[in-house]
């Protein structure tokens, strides 16, 4: 009988970030980590980002490691799954390959596998680079060596992440079965359309048909249940506002619905997603249902300064990255009360009544008055961890930007009663240890579609305006 080959499998920093017990996750054989990669994760140790909580979860399955095994030979440690632990230094500079003249960890790296490759000895010479850095990728396939993504983080079907509404054209027959019984026509449609019977749960579904007669179209808007299909309302205002599309429709009735605990919008920018998250907040919170809302987004470093080193209070520190929340809940406020002075207004017969709120500032104290008033509340998530989260509505805002790790926290820290939107757009990933398919907002998707629990709708049709929907399409 054959043998297995060993396999010598070197990790990248971005594969351990991603996953601190990526060392485990190649069966039998060996996992190299180069030197480079350890004193990147060494200097990542301290500090609250998530990268560097990841870079101390690595270190001390390492530690549990060393422990585990009475001594480290030349050979390395010893793992469970039957390979080896190998921590191997990057040639001397003298000695390196000059195939790339800058002299960075990616290109030291590079060398090593290439230098392994060219080994004479035979278990060397099976070798695979494992990243999920792109841009490595393709210089590794350059220079004709085996890379690999590391896929025990990645989602594997980007595709199946756009959650699409279902169109289904109507007869007839349909119709007037509609019209005859109104009740039973949902439960019969759905049987008598097996391919919607293998659509996952709450997936959104529009019914189309043209009556006799007529140049007009109508529609009945339906989600998938596990038996029928369920009609929702349409055209409902939500604090002051009301959907413009029918995806925005189907999104609606989503975030109102307390039996959907978990929603997710993903879409492009000027497609609505945080517009229509927010209104819906505003109008469920109440007292015994929902008790606050907690509006929340990953804190992306900027210019590789975390939040820690910005100046201020940590209100200061969060308020610049929340510039869109506050855009949106000022409009929000603004439309409001433009309804409350037209009230008052019809309601005195013509005299003018100006709502008190109405004579103050637009001014950022003015609307984290307002919030106040809502029991709106913004925080990092840096924050998050230790929190229970009770009859609370919880926004996530730029979720792409999370990690899975990041997402799980923030889903178990949710109380009885409470309901979470999570928004983003995975293809504007910012974190650069982050990738399409290997984000928070991506697992979460992929992991809960097709639950009752949870609902996902793609948002495309822009509607900010004219020039934002055109300049999405055009640049």
């Amino acid at each position: 009988m054959a043998t297995k080959t060993t396999k010598n499998y070197v990790l990248d920093t971005n594969v351990v970030l991603s996953d601190p017990r990526a060392i485990y996750a190649f069966a039998e054989h060996n996992v190299i980590i180069p030197i480079p990669v350890l004193k990147e994760i060494e200097s990542l140790k301290e500090g609250q980002a998530e990268r560097n909580r990841q870079a101390r979860a690595f270190l001390r399955e390492l530690k549990k490691l060393k422990e585990g095994n009475s001594k480290m030979s030349k050979s390395g440690y010893l793992l469970k799954t039957g390979g080896k632990l190998i921590f191997k230094p990057t040639s001397p500079q003298k000695a390196r390959l000059k195939i790339f003249e800058e002299n960075t960890v990616d290109h030291q790296l590079l060398d090593l596998v290439l230098s392994m490759k060219k080994s004479q000895t035979k278990s060397n010479r099976n070798v695979i680079f494992v990243t999920n850095d792109e841009a490595l990728q393709i210089k590794a396939e350059i220079l004709g060596l085996p890379v690999e993504s590391y896929k025990n983080a990645q989602v594997a079907d980007v595709e199946k992440l756009y959650g699409e509404i279902e169109e289904v054209w109507i007869s007839e027959e349909e119709v007037a079965s509609f019209h005859q019984n109104k009740e039973g026509f949902y439960e019969t449609f759905l049987s008598n359309n097996p391919s919607l019977e293998e659509l996952p749960l709450n997936t959104p579904v529009h019914l189309l048909y043209q009556p006799q007669n007529s140049d007009d179209m109508d529609e009945i808007l339906c989600l998938k249940k596990a038996n029928e299909l369920v009609p929702i309302r349409k055209n409902e205002e939500v604090f002051g506002i009301n959907a413009k599309n029918v995806e925005q429709q189907f999104a609606l009735h989503a975030l109102l619905d307390p039996r959907i605990p978990i929603v997710a919008l993903t879409g492009a920018a000027g497609t609505g997603k945080t517009f229509l998250a927010l209104a819906a907040v505003l109008k469920m919170i109440k007292p015994g249902q929902y008790e606050n809302a907690k509006l929340a987004r990953p804190m992306v470093e900027l210019s590789d300064k975390t939040m820690g080193f910005l100046p201020g209070t940590v209100e200061e520190k969060i308020d610049p990255y929340f510039g869109p929340i506050y855009d949106n809940l000022e409009f929000l406020r603004s439309l409001k009360q433009e309804k409350q002075k037209k009230t008052e207004k019809s309601e005195k017969k013509g005299k003018t009544t100006e709502v008190t709120e109405s004579n103050e500032s637009a001014s950022q104290c003015v609307l984290k008055e307002w919030m106040k008033k809502h029991k709106l509340e913004c925080f990092a998530l840096n924050f998050l961890r230790g929190r229970s989260l009770p009859k609370s509505l919880i926004i996530i805002d730029e979720a792409q930007n999370t990690t899975p790790q990041e997402m799980k926290t923030i889903l178990t820290r949710l109380g009885e009663g409470s309901k979470v939107i999570v928004i983003g757009d995975i293809s504007q990933i910012d974190n650069p240890y982050l990738g399409e398919r290997s984000n928070g907002l991506a697992h979460l998707i992929d992991a809960f579609k097709g639950r009752g629990e949870f609902f996902h709708i793609h948002l495309t049709k822009g509607e900010r305006s004219k020039i934002a929907t055109l300049a999405a399409e055009l640049l």
